[in-house]
């Protein structure tokens, strides 16, 4: 199974504030520090979370921050997230063929 890393996709698969949430896909933008620290993809500006280790994540939803431009982004824990890009099946048929063929 795929991991979860920066600029790859993820479906939410739990959300604790807002369950019309879940089965949305999002792409992975970065992560908060160890300290709570990240930049915003909406604003650029710095913001701080109590979530230490938090992905940021863009997509089609409300942030939750009462700052308008601050839409299309939000923070979810890895619990929250389920990794969907990964190896692609383009080489499928030739393992396959492999198998039958010996």
């Amino acid at each position: 199974m795929s991991s979860l890393r920066v600029g790859g996709l993820a479906i939410i698969i739990k959300a604790y504030t807002d369950p019309s949430l879940v089965g949305r896909v999002v792409e992975i933008y970065g992560r908060a520090d160890g300290r709570g620290l990240f930049k915003s993809p909406a604003t650029g500006l710095y913001r701080f979370t109590l979530h230490p280790g938090a992905y940021i994540c863009t997509g089609d939803f409300h942030s939750g921050s009462d700052v308008k431009e601050e839409d299309g982004f939000g923070l979810f824990s890895r619990e929250q997230l389920m990794p969907i890009d990964g190896e692609d099946f383009s080489h499928e048929g030739e393992h396959e063929k492999e198998l039958t063929h010996g």
